[in-house]
């Protein structure tokens, strides 16, 4: 079996430059995701429990042995080095074009999906999420994606997205 801790509000910030002017060039991604203390501490936190709790009576039974840390791996140290380079996303980015009201500085969109400082263009997918969602961002990527298309069609009264 594998557990695994999934933080879904982390503190850590990455963030996205540009290499290039040219169109081709990938931009250089930054994840930092254990650049903030409190992500450390509830990730070492979240794996110790998970140790602890593959030792409780009901499960021993379905473990032979821990493979991945290994039992060896005991202090805060020892954690973030055994985890810092096998972290990842949980496949569900959002917030990379924030929607948010006019005195969000944070804000790429308003709330009615256009981008800020340009005309005719919208972001109508998970990218506007102001915050990740706790569950799959599915539904709320497709709920986005049908207010967009209302809101682009016209259909839509003018009442703006919130999430």
């Amino acid at each position: 079996m594998t557990l695994a801790p999934y933080q879904v509000r982390p503190f850590s910030r990455g963030h996205i430059r540009l290499k290039s002017r040219e169109m081709d060039q990938h931009p250089a991604i930054t994840m930092n995701y254990l650049h903030d203390e409190r992500d450390r501490r509830a990730l070492i936190w979240s794996l110790r429990w998970l140790r602890d709790m593959a030792r409780q009576p009901a499960l021993t039974a379905m473990v032979d042995a821990e493979v991945r840390p290994g039992p060896q791996v005991l202090t805060d140290e020892q954690w973030l080095d055994w985890m810092a380079p096998s972290l990842a996303t949980g496949y569900h980015p959002v917030g990379t074009c924030r929607m948010g009201h006019a005195d969000d500085t944070m804000a790429v969109c308003t709330p009615d999906l256009r981008v800020r400082g340009l005309q005719g263009l919208r972001v109508i997918d998970a990218s506007v999420m102001p915050n990740l969602i706790c569950g799959n961002t599915n539904a709320t990527a497709v709920v986005i994606g049908d207010k967009g298309a209302d809101l682009v069609l016209g259909h839509a009264p003018l009442a703006p997205l919130h999430l």
